[in-house]
């Protein structure tokens, strides 16, 4: 037997469990394997069946550590979706969810494939409707850290990871011009860069990608017209090895390759057109010819990177051209957009322009927004997940503070019905507001808000405050216990 993510090895180890009742949409399972049992439930807790201890104990002498080797597929050999809300090698005990469709017979689990990696099929936002795994209490949401200034690297028009971290590659320029930086991150120090003289047909540079001992970088056009290229480079000379031409590719006049990334064993392409047309993701194989291409509900998109099965795409427009710009983190699996949100320029309260990476080992974000700096960074912050069914108008304040200031949040409605969370900074003294705060423009709000304080464990400390709009500043009033204090 063959699934995703095999690494080239198979399976040839499943434990299989009937289903009696044929279910007529779908319907989730709980497997328990410890030492002893394979135990089956319902989502309500009801026990189904249960196995022997020779079934449970193959298991755990034949999978991986991991646990990356397990696949769950139904009587047609058809993959289903799961999820490992626990895996415990040491003291063999697994929990994985299922979720089986309409007219499956068998819930079966594969095991056994030394060379497989996690199966992209792992996720229980597709187990579930509605979905938090609580690994962390946190949502992903993006605030800006630090500038950094290391020479001359800039992160304008693109930018990626080696995979350990070490190296950072930066890209910039367009209109027959561009110019690539290595940086090494552990002494933020220059290793190499180089310049180009870019293509007439495809001269605007937009995103870097590191794959498999190459750097990629995706082409477009600086006048708006048609034009799509990937230069293979050698990320120790930057020297070029191999132009690739996608632009007969293109999904209508005036598309531009703006973004690359690899992914489950495929190229993905970002493109778009100038000022109008929204977004498409391109997915190629190895030998550059399309498979498919996926049209997103947004415009726009300077640049791409992927982590974890998400697809993260800086500056993309909601609803039309204008800004401002936003981040969208997309399913690389389903296109679904998960996220969007703004990564405001500290500098110029707007949003953020430029290349994007995602940091191998940690949760942050390197973009930049102008060549002012090399780059910004931004880091996943740390709101209580409680606020994702936060309501039209609610502000929030973040239990973090850093640089003495603290981070506000408002949810707003964006045309498309899409969402994002806009937040500020102000200080704070023992509680008392020091300083106003500007509204973004186009966030729309008037009247009076509520809004609570979270301790760090995320239990409501007592405070609530109010703010009013005045000439688009918002003021800050303090309430304890139902007193108004000044």
């Amino acid at each position: 037997m063959t699934f995703d993510n095999s690494g080239g090895g198979s399976w040839s180890k499943y434990i299989n469990i009937p289903i009696t009742t044929t279910p007529s949409e779908y319907a989730q399972y709980k497997v328990v394997i410890d030492s002893n049992n394979v135990t089956v439930y319902s989502a309500e807790g009801t026990q189904k069946t249960q196995g022997n201890s020779g079934i449970a104990s193959d298991f755990w002498n034949n999978v991986k550590s991991d646990g990356s080797d397990i696949r769950v597929f139904n009587q047609n050999n058809e993959q289903r979706y799961f999820w490992i809300e626990e895996f415990d090698y040491s003291n063999n005990r697994a929990v994985i969810w299922v979720k089986v469709e309409a007219g499956d017979t068998e819930l079966n689990i594969a095991y056994g494939n030394p060379n497989a990696t996690m199966s992209q099929y792992n996720k229980g936002n597709n187990v579930f409707e509605i979905f938090d795994d609580f690994e962390s209490d946190h949502i992903e949401h993006y605030i800006y850290k630090e500038a950094i200034d290391w020479g001359n690297l800039d992160l304008y028009d693109g930018a990626t990871f080696t995979p350990d971290g070490q190296y950072i590659f930066g890209a910039s320029g367009y209109g027959g011009s561009a110019t690539i930086w290595k940086y090494d991150t552990t002494n933020q120090s220059e290793v190499i860069s180089k310049t180009y003289t870019t293509d007439a047909d495809a001269d605007d540079i937009n995103g870097l990608y590191y794959y498999n001992g190459s750097l990629y970088a995706c082409f477009g056009t600086s006048d708006k017209s048609t034009g799509i290229k990937i230069w293979k480079i050698d990320p120790d000379t930057l020297e070029v090895i191999d132009k690739i031409d996608l632009t007969a590719n293109a999904p209508a006049e005036h598309y531009m390759g703006k973004g690359l990334v690899r992914y489950n064993d495929k190229w993905l392409l970002l493109t778009h057109a100038a000022e109008y047309g929204n977004t498409y993701i391109q997915e190629y194989d190895d030998n550059w010819n399309l498979i498919a291409q996926h049209e997103l509900p947004f415009m726009g998109g300077e640049d791409m990177d992927i982590k974890d099965g998400k697809l993260y795409i800086n500056a993309v427009r909601l609803g039309s051209w204008s800004p401002p710009e936003h981040l969208a983190i997309v399913d690389a699996d389903t296109y679904e957009v998960l996220h969007i949100q703004i990564l405001h320029d500290p500098e110029e309260n707007n949003g953020i322009w430029g290349g994007i990476a995602c940091h191998p080992t940690k949760d942050e974000i390197w973009t930049s927004a102008d060549h002012n700096h090399s780059g910004y960074v931004y880091t996943k912050d740390l709101y209580p997940s409680k606020w994702e069914n936060t309501q039209y108008g609610d502000w929030h304040i973040s239990n973090q503070a850093y640089s003495g200031s603290y981070c506000f949040e408002e949810i707003i409605t964006n045309p498309g019905n899409a969402f994002a969370r806009h937040t500020k900074q102000i200080t704070i003294s023992d509680f008392i507001f020091e300083a106003y705060i500007n509204i973004y423009e186009g966030a729309g709000s008037s009247g009076v808000f509520l809004f609570s304080t979270w301790d760090e464990a995320g239990n409501v400390d007592g405070y609530t405050f109010r703010y009013r709009p005045s000439n688009g500043d918002v003021l800050f009033d303090k309430w304890t216990d139902g007193s108004y204090e000044n």
